[in-house]
This record gives C-alpha cells, sequence and structure tokens, in this order.
C-alpha cells in the first residue's frame, strides 16, 4: 500500500486527515520532549514587577519558553537561580531530568558566573565550550549524565535568542523525530547598505519578504550592537556574513536564515 506519513514528518492538520482517511487507527509518534528553563542572575526581575536600581526584566525566560514550544518541547520554567552556588546547583540539578535543560546566564568568566562549574560538577560533559560568533560567544552545548542535552545560553536577549533558533531548536527538531539538520539557508537582495563584518561570522537581524514579481527581499534591521534589546522585534530573518565581510551595498544579494514566515 501506499505510504500515508513517513517517518520523521509531522502529524500536522492535513496528514491527520490522510491518516484517518486511510482507516489508520494509531500510529506510533514521537514522545514530545520536556525542556527545563532556568534563569541567573540577581539583576533579574519579573515581566511584570517594578524595577528596582541594576534590575532588568527577565525577557529571556518568557521568549525562551515561546520558542521552545514553537521547536515542539513541552517547556517546564524552573525560575530564576540567585548569583549564589548552593540555591544554583539545586535548580540546576532539577533541571537535568528534562530531556533538554536550556541555562540563561552566568557563561562568561564573571566573578559570579558558577554555572559551567556548578554543571560539570553534576556530571555534564561538555561537547562545545564557545562560539566564534557574534552574537553568542559564550554559548555552550553539552551532554547530561541522565542523557539529556544541556543548552547554556547568554544572558543578553538578543544573543540568547538567536542561539536558541541557530543551535536549540535543531536539538528540540532531532528530539521529535524530525531530524536535526542545519538551519535553511535562503538568498534575497539586501534593501539598505550593510557594514563591513569583523573576525566572527555574524547573524543580523532582518526582515524579508516577496516582491510581486517573485524576487525576495531582505531589509536589515537597524542594529547597535548585542545591547540593542529590540532589534528582533519584528525580524523574521537572521543575515548570515562571514567573518571578514566586505561592506554589502544595497541591491546585492545576500544569504539569509529565515525564523518567520515573510510579510
Amino acid at each position: 500500500g501506499a505510504v500515508l506519513a513517513a517517518g520523521g514528518c509531522e502529524v500536522d492538520a492535513v496528514t491527520l486527515a490522510a491518516i484517518v482517511s486511510g482507516s489508520v487507527g494509531e500510529v506510533a509518534v514521537f514522545r514530545r520532549p520536556v525542556a527545563a528553563v532556568v534563569s541567573t542572575g540577581d539583576e533579574l526581575a519579573d515581566a511584570d514587577a517594578p524595577l528596582h536600581p541594576g534590575q532588568i526584566h527577565d525577557s529571556n525566560r518568557l521568549a525562551l519558553t515561546r520558542l521552545l514550544a514553537d521547536a515542539g518541547a513541552r517547556c517546564e520554567p524552573l525560575g530564576r537561580a540567585k548569583d549564589e552556588p548552593g540555591a544554583l546547583r539545586a535548580m540546576l540539578e532539577r533541571g537535568l531530568s528534562a530531556d533538554v535543560l536550556c541555562v540563561v546566564g552566568g557563561m562568561s568568566k564573571g566573578t559570579h558566573d558558577y554555572v559551567p562549574q556548578t554543571l560539570e560538577e553534576l556530571g555534564v560533559e561538555w561537547l562545545v565550550t564557545s562560539l566564534k560568533l557574534k552574537p553568542g560567544k559564550p554559548t555552550r552545548i553539552g551532554r547530561s549524565p541522565q542523557g539529556g542535552w544541556v543548552l547554556g545560553l547568554p544572558g543578553n536577549p538578543v544573543s540568547c535568542a538567536i542561539c536558541f533558533l541557530l543551535f536549540g531548536a535543531a536539538i528540540v527538531r532531532g528530539l521529535t523525530g524530525r531530524g536535526a539538520g542545519r538551519p535553511v539557508m535562503l538568498r534575497g537582495v539586501a534593501q539598505s547598505d550593510l557594514p563591513e563584518n569583523g573576525e566572527r561570522p555574524m547573524f543580523h537581524p532582518a526582515r524579508w519578504s516577496a516582491a510581486a514579481h517573485g524576487e525576495i527581499l531582505v531589509r536589515p534591521h537597524a542594529w547597535r550592537g548585542s545591547g540593542d534589546p529590540f532589534v528582533l522585534a519584528g525580524a523574521n530573518a537572521l543575515i548570515h556574513r562571514v567573518a571578514h565581510a566586505a561592506a554589502t551595498p544595497r541591491g546585492e544579494a545576500v544569504d539569509f536564515v529565515p525564523i518567520g514566515m515573510p510579510q
């Protein structure tokens, strides 16, 4: 007989209709992976809490919860861990029971950045300890003793989101049976100038759309660096720029990773 749904395909609405129309009453599917999210840092406050001097809102926890769900995971936010080794260790130990543990912040080499060492003490083996990438240099990827994945993400909101979209989403997709794979790369026409790039490959937030004649248009967002928390608002693409890339004038081709539908 004909194959109604091949291994690795998503059982969406039309696939489900085909399965039912084929009088198939039961199919084997992958279990939806469980993801735990831990935010770190004494400076973080809840999204609806008033800010005191030196505080910022914990936007990463909310963003990651949504991004993990979009990738196919069931998310369990564990909360925020203070910059204190004992409290941090207890929360991370809980998170290691998940299929994917995402830890945000504490990945650099600051005085209060205990996360990598604490996870190592809990048996995590790091496969990646740094990325030659902008943004996202302090990103880490590892495996837990329980067999799960551990993703250490930068505390900067832009870096956190971009690194999850490039690496974390692929991990979750692999656990759902769809295959990890590399991000899809498309080519379009730059709608504004891009300056020359530095020594690290870069992913620049942008917005892509399709013109009436079928041409793909890519408009880079104005970006003041990873400290700009608003550059991803409205972005549905990440322009890939190789290390030491020359300036790209408007009208030239650029490669980009789509992170949303064209608009």
